[in-house]
């Protein structure tokens, strides 16, 4: 099967970064989350990914880690951004 991205998923794909979350907060329904460890996908100026489907509001972190996340990099990132969305932690301006 071949996916194609479109312009604006190939831009957002090239901004991808991976960012360790420890020390940071992430305001859930169940309270404050904050994180002693883990990576995971950041886009400047947008925020955390994170899947629609998640109910908290913390952002995407795979079993496979930072492993996991170069992967997806390397790969090119997204096919769509469709199904994602971006959290900010609360302790962090997102520049």
């Amino acid at each position: 099967m071949t996916f194609t991205r479109t312009p604006e998923t190939i831009a957002l794909n090239a901004k991808l970064e991976i960012k360790a979350l420890k020390g940071l907060y992430f305001n859930t329904h169940k309270g404050i989350c904050r994180f002693s460890r883990g990576h995971a996908l950041f886009i400047p100026g947008k925020g955390f990914v994170k899947f629609k489907h998640d109910t908290t509001a913390i952002p995407y972190t795979p079993c496979g880690g930072k492993k996991a996340l170069e992967a997806i990099i390397a790969d090119g990132g997204f096919v769509d951004y469709d199904s994602l969305e971006f959290v900010n932690a609360l302790n962090e301006v997102v520049a």
